[in-house]
């Protein structure tokens, strides 16, 4: 019972993690392919600020990190309870509350914008 579960710091100098290279969480969820695409979205958009200087890497790179951690805070916490195989009651209570936190993260995502040129004023929001 239990897989091991962790979370690993997602930058370093001239490194960074995405999806399960930054932590391993039960994979009882199926979800793990969103994380790495949400994880590099937000990388590139990291590099990006950095490149363009307006962030030094560190800050930029930090920023990464902290939305990284709380993007995977609540579903990496569900995931271990599940992945515990709780009673019944509290298994499906605990699947519909990471159906939710599915929901919340696929809407935030959709809300993000997506750049239409070569500069930051070409951003608009995501209504696809």
């Amino acid at each position: 019972m239990g897989l091991p579960n962790q979370v690993r710091r997602a930058v370093g100098p001239g490194w960074a993690l995405v999806g399960d290279a930054g932590y391993h969480r039960d994979p009882i969820t199926g979800h793990g392919i969103t994380d790495a695409f949400r994880d590099a979205e937000l990388l590139a958009d990291a590099a990006d600020t950095m490149l363009r200087r307006a962030r030094a890497e560190r800050a930029a790179m930090a920023g990464y990190e902290s939305q990284r951690d709380a993007a995977i805070a609540e579903i990496f916490a569900l995931t271990r309870a599940l992945g515990a195989f709780p009673p019944p009651a509290e298994f499906l209570d605990l699947q519909a509350r990471l159906s939710r936190a599915l929901d919340t993260e696929a809407q935030a995502l959709a809300e993000r914008p997506v750049p239409v040129g070569d500069d930051d004023q070409s951003l608009v929001p995501n209504v696809a």
